[in-house]
């Protein structure tokens, strides 16, 4: 009977240990689950080989005794783990693994001399190791709880309880082999039956804190996700109504402006036709056109975000006769920058669509084919109809688009070329010839290459004409001239008496605006890009002052003087900004970089003017000083010393404009014509630092270049 209990009880821990070894697959607790397992299955190993093996069996072997041995040390070990589990023992971690190998150390080391020797003294031998080895964790154990007070929660509790029962039933089990007396079944298992149910409890409890942890911290994440939410609803809420108020406001403004553009261009189309068209009068007429233009893409475009139709599909035309009619209208566009068209339109297409709506989609088309081409491209337009649907193909010649473009260029903003040319319009055309031919059912496919041109093809539904249909005839719109007509500028002859100003500009009918005003005063250099500037420089003439848009393509204006001021045979040249951007971030960025003016767009040519007198005055002065200065020094009739009437008014100048000390150091090399990498050099300062500085002080002073600021600083502070 007591054997069949013994079965029982194995079998009993051999399905605890399996079900903890599944529990640790699952869960945070993996280390107390897996050495809770590893307790209960060399428990259930070691009832295994002393009870039935050894005293029901009466197999006394070696491989009996020995796995006996190696269950002690695996209860024993095993325990130390669990506990190092459920308690913090981190401070003894390293003291309990030695412990755990020297006894496995001990253990194997005994095994092999009992089988050497068949002397039962290491038996016994080991037994007491296992003692000493249990003495010890406990007493090491008891330490680290009573220090870290780790006896307080009730599952803390129960552990210790069991330890000290599986303890006491160990003693007792080493004991009794130790003496050859067998105890009974009860006495002696009785302990171990307790611990078991309490470590189970003890992990029960502990997985049951983490359980509701786990829900606790669910329910607050959740919470706080919510919130997030709403505040991020809010939020999206509070964009949406700002961005609408700003849309709100552009369109208002866009109406607004509209009379006015509308008084302007008629007026302006009423003097051409009264004393015929110039060269100036063209460039406002093309300007004036390309302003509505954008402007009616804008208002279009917000009509049709809100989804607002505006266009009559019911209406019934000859596409054949319109497109008929367009090449020829932009033939003579296209002759200007030498770019053939070639048609080949099928007779007696006909649509159902708004003339207008249909009219624009044409028009944009030509014109990208245009504007984007090379000069001597040509532009080839096919119409013909395929069953039920008609086929428009226009390819060109020209820049191409590349491929992660090509998903790109209907949406709005988006630009043909990912690079700044003065041909760009704001990106509105084509978004809104995509919405048109979507609204009429059709499709668009483009084909491109860069370098080798584009292709588009609409396909659109046929209408079929009835015999006795009258169809009223439909009249082309006439197309925007194209902006920058001007073919090329070129540098203006060169005049030994005049300084020279080189311009970086590329719109070219602006760039030859400003030569046409400057050439008076100076020798004008031209370039539409940055690269080009900088070769003109190196290679040409030195100029002595350079003006430069910051926006080109290629090269750009910040790259330019930045290639400028890293060259120390080129530094010394003043160069000016002229730019649309007007924030104040890019202003100051533009000073810190160097430039000693910014000149914002639109301005007066008057103004630039007088900033171009002024810098190139101002550094006449400076050189024959310098000049003057030397040649007396070298003559022995004066030193080179600091002038004390203007060192005088410095420094009135720097007090009453509430200049510091470093600030002082800084105007004083800015006066010798020093640059912010000069001057960060000479008072071993960051060039970063320098230009932060110049940047206050010309806000101290109100100074919007170096050549005022040196004049104030100078000048004396009594003058009228």
């Amino acid at each position: 009977m007591t054997l069949y209990y013994i079965y029982i009880f194995i079998g009993f821990f051999l399905a605890f240990s399996l079900y903890h070894v599944m529990l640790s697959f699952n869960g945070k607790e993996k280390l107390s689950n897996l050495s809770y397992a590893l307790l209960t299955f060399s428990f259930a190993s070691l009832i295994y080989f002393i009870r039935i093996l050894y005293y029901h069996m009466k197999i006394d072997s070696f491989l009996v005794l020995g796995a006996f041995l190696l269950s002690v040390s695996l209860v024993a070990s095993s325990a130390t783990i669990f506990l190092y589990s459920m308690f913090d023992l981190k401070r003894v971690k390293s003291i309990i693994f030695v412990s755990i190998v020297s006894l496995f150390i001990f253990t194997f080391i005994n095994i092999a001399l009992y089988a050497l020797f068949d002397n039962f003294f290491f038996i016994r031998f080991q037994i007491i190791a296992s003692i000493i080895y249990t003495v010890f964790c406990i007493v090491l154990v008891t330490i680290e709880i009573i220090n870290k007070k780790q006896y307080k929660e009730i599952q803390q509790k129960f552990i210790i309880i069991g330890f000290l029962a599986i303890c006491i039933s160990s003693l007792s089990l080493s004991a009794s082999f130790f003496f050859q007396y067998k105890l009974p079944f009860a006495v002696v298992y009785f302990g171990f039956i307790f611990m078991f149910i309490l470590f189970a409890f003890a992990i029960t409890k502990r997985f049951n804190q983490n359980y509701n942890e786990l829900v606790n911290l669910k329910i607050l994440l959740e919470e706080k996700v919510k919130k997030r939410t709403e505040e991020l609803l809010i939020a999206n809420e509070k964009i949406k109504e700002m961005s609408k108020q700003k849309s709100d406001f552009f369109i208002n403004v866009a109406h607004e402006i509209k009379t006015p553009l509308t008084l302007i261009k008629n007026y302006c189309d009423r003097y051409i036709k009264k004393v015929g068209e110039t060269e100036e009068l063209r460039i406002i007429k093309s300007n004036l056109d390309k302003l509505q233009r954008d402007m009616t893409n804008f208002l279009d475009m917000e009509k049709i975000e809100k989804g607002q139709i505006f266009y009559d599909h019911d209406q019934t035309f000859c596409l054949s006769d319109l497109i008929s009619e367009k090449v020829t209208l932009f033939k003579e566009i296209a002759e200007i920058k030498n770019i053939r068209i070639w048609s080949k339109i099928e007779k007696e297409v006909y649509i159902q669509a708004d003339p207008y709506a249909i009219d624009r989609v044409i028009n944009n088309f030509f014109d990208n084919a245009i504007k984007y081409n090379n000069p001597g491209g040509e532009v080839n337009v096919e119409l013909q109809t395929s069953d039920e649907n008609i086929e428009l193909l226009i390819r060109d010649t020209g820049i191409g688009i590349s491929g992660e473009r090509k998903n790109l260029i209907f949406l709005p903003y988006a630009q043909v070329s990912n690079l700044k040319r003065n041909i760009d319009g704001i990106g509105m055309g084509l978004y809104i010839v995509k919405k048109i031919i979507d609204s009429l059912s059709g499709t668009i496919e483009i084909q491109s290459e860069p370098g080798k041109g584009t292709a588009f093809k609409i396909v659109l539904k046929k209408y079929d004409k009835k015999e006795e249909e009258y169809i009223k005839p439909v009249k082309a719109s006439k197309p925007i001239r194209l902006l920058n007509q001007t073919e090329s500028v070129e540098d203006s002859g060169y005049d030994e008496t005049k300084d020279t100003v080189l311009i970086a500009e590329d719109n070219i009918d602006f760039l030859a605006f400003l030569k046409t005003e400057l050439a008076e005063s100076y020798n004008i250099l031209v370039a539409t890009n940055g690269s080009e500037a900088l070769d003109k420089v190196r290679n040409i003439k030195k100029p002595d002052l350079i003006i430069s848009d910051i926006m080109m393509g290629g090269m750009d204006g910040n790259l330019l003087l930045e290639e400028i001021k890293n060259d120390e045979d080129l530094n010394d040249i003043p160069f000016i900004f002229m730019t649309a951007k007007t924030a104040l971030k890019e202003k100051i960025d533009g000073i810190n970089r160097g430039a000693v003016a910014y000149i914002t767009k639109p301005f007066d040519i008057k103004e630039l003017k007088a900033q171009i007198h002024s810098i190139l005055e101002n550094r006449e002065r400076q050189i024959e000083k310098m000049k003057s200065s030397v040649i007396e020094a070298l003559s022995g009739k004066k030193s080179v010393e600091p002038n004390d009437h203007i060192n005088s008014n410095i420094d009135l100048n720097c007090i009453d404009y509430a200049i510091s000390d470093k600030e002082k150091d800084i105007v004083l090399l800015i006066i010798e014509g020093l640059q912010n990498k000069e001057i960060a050099k000479r008072l071993k300062l960051s060039e970063n630092y320098v230009g932060k500085k110049i940047s206050e002080i010309f806000a101290k002073t109100n100074s919007s270049n170096r050549v005022e600021l040196a004049n104030k600083i100078t000048k004396n502070p009594n003058s009228i």
